[in-house]
């Protein structure tokens, strides 16, 4: 083998080896890249995540009041219905859709409370 083969031979392996070189650098670089979108997005969810248990706590409170207020109105729509009785009248129209709009409520929050699993 001659010396120009040797040195031939040796000049393209280092070209090789700093191909190689320069695709690792190039793979660090795009796995850096997206390394940095991963952290980008984490935060984002991390942030979405606390605002929903925020307010997953407040609708929890909400919902909870609005069953406090049913059973207050079941309350007074019983006293209503029993004076109006005593009285020998009928029970006023309001009452009756009072009692409605209730049940009503109280079916959505409850399908609130399944939907949310609350």
């Amino acid at each position: 083998m001659s010396i120009k083969n040797i040195m031939n031979k040796i000049a393209s392996t280092q070209e090789v080896e700093l191909k190689s070189e320069v695709i690792e650098l190039g793979l660090i670089d795009d796995l850096k890249k997206e390394y940095g979108k991963l952290q980008k997005i984490e935060s984002v969810v991390a942030k979405r995540a606390s605002d929903l248990r925020s307010e997953k706590a407040r609708l929890q409170g909400d919902v909870a009041e609005l069953f406090d207020i049913s059973k207050s109105l079941e309350s007074f729509i019983k006293k209503a219905t029993d004076a109006a009785k005593e009285l020998g009248v009928d029970v006023p129209k309001e009452v009756s859709a009072v009692e409605n709009l209730k049940n009503m409520a109280s079916t959505k929050a409850k399908d609130i409370l399944k939907e949310f699993n609350l």
